[in-house]
């Protein structure tokens, strides 16, 4: 893996971050509107989808962390001679 890869990789995953908090946003927006909700209306309908963002979030920050992770360990592995496992 090339430093580029990773950078690459991480761009990536921070933008589907972006694009899913930008479509909260929207929704959240959208819920705001709606003369028909009530304010507890609002909150329960938006509830769930927070928490899937929240859920979704944490996925990507982790799979993150692995990326820079393995990377870490691959150079460590090259300059001080670990072997693998």
């Amino acid at each position: 893996m090339s430093l580029e890869f990773i950078e690459e990789k991480i761009d990536g995953i921070r933008a589907n971050a972006r694009n899913l908090v930008n479509e909260y946003s929207q929704t959240q927006a959208e819920v705001a509107n709606d003369p028909s909700l009530t304010e507890i209306g609002k909150r329960e309908h938006l509830a769930p989808i927070h928490e899937a963002l929240t859920e979704q979030l944490a996925a990507l920050r982790q799979q993150e962390k692995d990326v820079v992770k393995t990377k870490r360990e691959k150079l460590e592995r090259n300059v001080f001679g670990l072997p693998a496992g």
